[in-house]
């Protein structure tokens, strides 16, 4: 069983995450994204027989190895890898979304219909 999961939602409206008042301030965890991340992986983890779960960001330029762009994505593989998005256990989870907070641009505006597709 694959359980895919959009943890993420990067747009500009979330605040830079280096200002405290940002939801995504990494600086002093936990966040209230890393808060809900967990609540929802503990709950989903039990769902997955490989407790391998897919995970994707939105709404943001991502700059990563294999995850380029200068358009806003509404959907990218967390873990830059858009052939197998998914990752194993929640610390794994952890360090994409801090790796992702420092490898993007924040923007929007919000498009929920490529995610729908």
């Amino acid at each position: 069983m694959i359980l895919q999961v959009l943890f993420n939602i990067y747009l500009a409206s979330n605040g830079v995450p280096k200002v405290p008042t940002s939801l995504h301030h990494i600086l002093k965890p936990p966040t209230q994204y890393q808060l809900v991340m967990k609540s929802i992986w503990d709950i989903i983890e039990n769902y997955d027989s490989d407790k391998r779960i897919a995970a994707f960001g939105f709404g943001a330029k991502p700059q990563f190895q294999h995850i380029k762009s200068n358009t806003v994505e509404h959907c990218f593989a967390l873990n830059d890898s858009p052939q197998n998005p998914e990752i194993q256990g929640f610390q794994n989870l952890m360090n994409f979304y801090v790796n992702a907070i420092n490898n993007m641009e924040f923007s929007g505006p919000t498009n929920f219909a490529p995610l729908i597709n």
